[in-house]
């Protein structure tokens, strides 16, 4: 069974140890050796970088970044379970959709994180509804 998991890498010599694990090589016809991602381990791998953290709006009253996060952002799809040695990589931002797997996986992912974050806004139910 999929599973989707983000991971924030502290450095590139992070997010390069932790790439060798789920990388293949093989050999082109030309005789050129090619990295790619194993699909017996991922299936889908979305190398987002260090993603905006606080967004502000310059004089034209456009969206700028104003703080950068350090981490190196990484979305992956695992084919089956995912790699122990990725487990201190974990990150949890709140799902949001920005980087969509599709409704299944964005789905078990916010399983995920309400599993690890039980009382996050949002995974409690809304309070003091009005009935209209």
């Amino acid at each position: 069974m999929q599973h989707f998991r983000k991971y924030g890498f502290k450095n590139p010599t992070a997010w390069a140890a932790a790439k060798a694990e789920i990388q293949i090589t093989t050999t082109d016809p030309d005789g050129q050796e090619v990295k790619s991602w194993n699909p017996a381990i991922v299936d889908v791998v979305v190398e987002l970088g260090n993603l905006c953290e606080q967004w502000g709006v310059d004089d034209k009253g456009n969206p700028i970044c104003e703080v950068t996060s350090p981490l190196i952002s990484v979305d992956v799809v695992w084919h089956d379970e995912p790699l122990a040695s990725w487990a201190t990589s974990l990150v949890f931002p709140t799902p949001c959709g920005v980087s969509s797997m599709g409704y299944t996986l964005d789905t078990e992912y916010a399983h995920y994180f309400c599993e690890i974050n039980p009382n996050d806004p949002y995974c409690l139910p809304p309070t003091n509804l009005e009935l209209v």
